[in-house]
């Protein structure tokens, strides 16, 4: 973000999403984002897992839940989070709550046993 800002642009375009072009308040919400999760550990941590399943579902579109749930429970990344922030929760449950959230946020949904990507 430094650099973005050292190069004063009048806009920019971003690898996904619309065209910035108050770069300035964008920059103020970036840097205010990144303060708000190194103040809160465990948010950023199941944010980050909410968005490692997130590109898995935009890899597969629609997958059996319990094939997902068990894909979470045997991906070593999400294992480590799970150990270095959510171990008094069991992984299971952890992992249910991951996918309430993206629910919750309708960036995916769950139907007839199924997950599917929005």
């Amino acid at each position: 973000m430094k650099v973005i800002e050292e190069l004063n642009p009048r806009l920019v375009l971003p690898g996904h999403g619309p065209i910035i072009h108050d770069v300035t308040e964008s920059l103020a919400r970036a840097y205010s984002k990144l303060n708000y999760f190194v103040q809160s550990p465990l948010i950023h941590a199941s944010h980050a897992a909410k968005v490692l399943l997130k590109f898995k579902l935009l890899e597969l579109q629609s997958v059996a839940l319990s094939d997902f749930k068990a894909w979470v429970i045997r991906t070593p990344l999400l294992v480590r989070i799970h150990q270095s922030f959510f171990k008094t929760t069991l992984i299971q449950e952890w992992c249910c709550e991951l996918i309430e959230g993206l629910t919750n946020k309708k960036v995916a949904n769950i139907s007839d046993g199924f997950i599917y990507n929005k």
